[in-house]
């Protein structure tokens, strides 16, 4: 076990009537000199049971002399385990291998902390090489706090850890990192960091294999995996699974921002969070997606994007049933349905639940619009509108309509979409009653009712309330017409006239007029139509002061008095002002009749001339000739050549008609 032992005495001089020390020892070495020294690293086992005070013990056979004949002592450095004999009560040390230090050297000289690992905590398992060490230690453990900071109020067990805290109150770090700047108020946390540019990890976590550089790092990430979160914020209710964290967490509450971003002014209450943001500035994005080659400033955005391509949704909202891939999108959902929106514009009064929302529509009364398409030159406020925008050009449309299977570049756009075939109108508008499936729509018509009109065509002049409409209305001016109908090859300048089309093809006509049951494809044709039963004639013509429901109608007529007849039947050589006199003319040559009067069974080609021929069975003659003085007419075209008035100026207008 250990060196003979000749003498069980201690040597050392006492006061009282024994001139040797009473107190036990473990032994003298086999030596020349057995007096106690100064204290080595650990005691030497022994078969006395006298003192287990540490002792130096010079070797014999390993016995030098100095210049003057003076023996030199030797010491011995342990450098295997120590352990803790806790029925005895006492330390102990076995020591299989020595190494030879002389009296100018120490232990610590040679030996590092790690091999010294006398006295060991039974509480953490932490290992130091003086008892004394040992002993501060524990009062860690006893929950003892008695020292306080005068400066925050922070309570510490030890003195020393409340020296170390009170530099971080007196501002001063004399400790830099020679890698990126950082300045530290001690030398351990220099010594902690340069860990991470040395990029070793060597620690790591058998939970989910995450490498740290640090043992602290893996102890606090081990928190995570626990569940355990003992720190409970008492403004929201969240848990941390760390004091540190709450304490953090708190500054949110408090408001109190003290770093503030040099680039664009946003304020902070964490230091490390601008320094976070400042890589946004930087431009500097050094973490890819695989999947789809999007990048990002910090890894940690990575990684809460790949779960998107995992497809894994684990949170779930209860009102909804929405799933989340991310607790963060959930919580932001939440906010939907509890309906609270703190952030006001002061500029137009809209609302938002997110600041960041606010922040981003300040950007519309701006004005500024730096992010420019460069298919066709259209320019946004922000980023991800122009992303959004691109995918039109793109063509791409995986968002399909189970409906009617119209598709869609944006999911945003298909879920606005399936409101029509709900048939849910929620948004009622108050000057005229009509209703919408979705709020956008009803602020674009409320601009039809303020009659702001700030978009003028530079071509015509004609003004619009909406600068969309404008940018429509232009394509009429440019000549365009890349939309075609198949059935007759008539081309449209816009998408949508063309879908308005088709309907008349179709046959369909949903929406019936209810004061004379005639029947229409589209609505809107059903709501000029009832502007007629109303009596309502708001649109003058100022050549013969006839008057008109619509303005269309007025726009036509126009067309009588320029005298321009632009469209010619081959046939006969007639001319016309419209198109669609035109088109009802050629019928007549068609020798196709489809309107049949059931009166006499008379044929028409045209429906209004079938219309008109009723009017003669009906028996009511409006009109009379002004020359000859003819009974009652049905018809102006019915007298002989004469002038004719209509008996009832209000249906029809003042001017003489030919009889």
């Amino acid at each position: 076990m250990g060196p003979a032992i000749t003498s069980t005495a201690c040597k050392r001089t006492t006061t009282g009537p024994s001139t040797t020390c009473s107190r036990p020892i473990t032994g003298a070495v086999a030596a020349t000199s057995t007096t106690c020294s100064k204290p080595i690293m650990g005691a030497i086992t022994a078969t006395s049971t006298t003192c287990r005070r540490p002792i130096i013990a010079v070797l014999p056979a390993q016995q030098d002399h100095g210049a003057r004949g003076h023996p030199i002592k030797r010491r011995w450095a342990i450098d295997d385990d120590i352990r803790l004999d806790r029925t005895q009560g006492h330390h102990w040390a076995r020591i299989p291998n020595k190494k030879m230090l002389s009296d100018n050297e120490t232990v610590l000289d040679t030996v590092s902390l790690a091999e010294v690992e006398q006295f060991r905590c039974l509480e953490c398992g932490k290992a130091f090489p003086f008892k004394n060490s040992l002993t501060q230690h524990a009062v860690i453990h006893s929950g003892v706090k008695n020292f306080k900071c005068d400066e925050c109020g922070k309570l510490f067990s030890q003195k020393s850890g409340l020296t170390q805290h009170l530099l971080i109150h007196s501002g001063a770090k004399n400790f830099k990192c020679d890698e990126c700047d950082k300045r530290f108020t001690q030398k351990y946390h220099l010594t902690r960091h340069l860990l991470i540019h040395s990029g070793v990890k060597n620690l790591k976590c058998d939970e989910c294999g995450k490498q740290f550089t640090q043992k602290y790092s893996l102890t606090k990430h081990l928190l995570i995996h626990s569940g355990v979160k003992n720190f409970k914020c008492d403004e929201c209710g969240k848990q941390f699974t760390e004091k540190g964290s709450l304490t953090k967490h708190l500054l949110i509450h408090s408001g109190v921002k003290n770093f503030k971003c040099d680039e664009c002014g946003k304020q902070f209450t964490q230091r490390n969070t601008l320094i976070k943001h400042l890589l946004i500035h930087s431009g500097v994005k050094n973490f890819k997606c695989d999947e789809c080659g999007k990048q990002f400033t910090h890894k940690h955005d990575l990684t809460q994007h790949l779960l998107i391509h995992s497809r894994v949704k684990n949170f779930k909202c209860d009102e909804c049933g929405k799933l989340f891939a991310q607790k963060f999108h959930l919580t932001k959902h939440l906010l939907i349905h509890s309906g609270v929106k703190n952030f006001k514009c002061d500029e137009c009064g809209k609302q938002f639940r997110e600041k960041g929302h606010l922040t981003q529509h300040l950007l519309i009364h701006s004005g500024v619009k730096n992010f420019k398409c460069d298919e066709c030159g259209k320019q946004f406020t922000q980023k991800y509108s122009l992303t959004q925008h691109l995918l039109i050009h793109s063509g791409v449309k995986n968002f399909k309509c189970d409906e009617c299977g119209k598709q869609f570049s944006q999911k945003s756009i298909l879920t606005k979409h399936l409101l029509i075939h709900s048939g849910v109108k929620n948004f009622k508008c108050d000057e005229c009653g009509k209703q919408f499936a979705q709020k956008f729509h009803l602020t674009k018509h409320l601009l039809i009712h303020s009659g702001v009109k700030n978009f003028k065509c530079d071509e015509c002049g004609k003004q619009f309330t909406r600068k969309d409409t404008l940018n429509k209305h232009l394509l009429i001016h440019s000549g365009v017409k890349n939309f075609k109908c198949d059935e007759r090859g008539k081309l449209f300048a816009h998408k949508h006239d063309l879908t308005q089309h088709l309907l008349f093809h179709s046959g369909v006509k949903n929406f019936k007029c209810d004061e004379c049951g005639k029947l229409f494809a589209q609505k809107y044709h059903l709501t000029q139509h009832l502007l007629i039963h109303l009596g309502v004639k708001n649109f003058k013509c100022d050549e013969c002061g006839k008057l008109f429901a619509r303005k269309g109608d007025l726009s036509q007529h126009l067309l009588i008095h320029s005298g321009v007849k632009n469209f010619k039947c081959d046939e006969c050589g007639k001319r016309f002002t419209e198109k669609g006199h035109l088109t009802q003319h050629l019928l007549i040559h068609s020798g196709v009749k489809n309107f049949k009067c059931d009166e006499c069974g008379k044929q028409f080609a045209v429906k209004s001339n079938l219309t008109k021929h009723l009017l003669i069975h009906s028996g009511v003659k409006n009109f009379k000739c002004d020359e000859c003085g003819s009974g009652d007419l049905p018809l102006p075209a019915t007298g002989r050549g004469h002038s004719v008035t209509p008996r009832d100026l209000r249906s029809t207008s003042a001017r003489s008609l030919t009889c």
